[in-house]
């Protein structure tokens, strides 16, 4: 998915300080993992375009199984994030064999306008292994701020449903926490500050 998802723009990265006022950023607080991950990507274009990853430490790339990705969308400030986000499930869904989506889901957030979704692929195309992605999208007056969090999963018959055997219950459980996980960070740890932002996490 990484190669799909960074195909969708002109890159750039930087982290923000959660702060009050000043000039509009989006915070991401470090992802909750133990040990830390690390980052991999930070390119920033001069029109304000950017792009940061996260993943974790033993990962390899090119390729990575777990990854976090902001980035950021300039000329693409005035756009819906509902729209956005279909559209860009519009283009992830042809990496796969089939996929379920939950969302758009249009939401406020400190005054602005959010959308949040999740991707079932079943079978990435070519591979043995299927992915979820969930999906924010934040709409501020410099850009619009996409983040996804992608979880490499077994392939599986139908999108979305895993079946483990009996003793592969541990696993099973900790796919659910990840995806958990992954839902709560988009939710509580990734927003914007600073330009018309009221967010009280700022």
């Amino acid at each position: 998915m990484r190669s799909i998802l960074l195909g969708a723009a002109a890159a750039l990265v930087m982290a923000a300080p959660a702060v009050s006022g000043g000039p509009e950023h989006l915070v991401l607080k470090p992802y909750p993992a133990t040990p830390a991950w690390r980052e991999i990507t930070n390119q920033a274009e001069g029109d304000g375009a950017w792009i940061w990853e996260f993943a974790p430490p033993g990962d390899s790339g090119p390729d990575y199984p777990d990854i976090v990705t902001a980035q950021s969308f300039p000329s693409a400030r005035n756009q819906d994030p509902s729209a956005f986000l279909r559209s860009l499930i519009t283009r992830t869904a042809g990496a796969c064999e089939q996929v379920r989506v939950n969302g758009p889901v249009a939401r406020t957030e400190g005054g602005l306008a959010v959308a949040y979704a999740q991707i079932y692929c079943n079978r990435q195309s070519g591979q043995g292994f299927g992915v979820i992605l969930a999906f924010k999208v934040i709409k501020g007056d410099a850009a619009l701020y996409a983040i996804n969090r992608d979880l490499r999963t077994p392939a599986t018959a139908v999108p979305g449903v895993f079946s483990f055997p009996k003793d592969q219950a541990r696993e099973a459980t900790a796919m659910a926490q990840a995806e958990a996980v992954a839902n709560r960070y988009l939710s509580d740890d990734v927003y914007v500050c600073g330009g018309r932002s009221s967010d009280a996490r700022c």
